[in-house]
């Protein structure tokens, strides 16, 4: 009987006021713990690449805003010279 279960498939059209078999439950059980660990794996592979995401966008900004401090500092001493 364990190799019962392991054919059945949880898709199929049952009478809906027949009673549920432990082997249909088991296979619903194992087929949805599946899908559910499928999904979080999904959601923690997006969560990752977000997070990287975060970061690259982060140090660019960074980086922009030293290139503007530097131009800054830059036109400040042109500015100095002149005068």
């Amino acid at each position: 009987m364990a190799g019962d279960d392991e054919g059945y498939d949880v898709n199929q059209v049952a009478d809906p006021e027949a009673p549920v078999k432990y082997f249909q439950y088991a296979a619903l059980r194992d087929y949805l713990a599946r899908e559910l660990k499928i999904g979080l794996e999904r959601v923690q592979e997006n969560q990752e690449q977000f997070a990287d995401i975060t970061r690259l966008v982060g140090q660019l900004q960074r980086h922009d805003d030293d290139q503007q401090d530097e131009t800054d500092s830059q036109a400040a001493d042109r500015q100095a010279r002149q005068c």
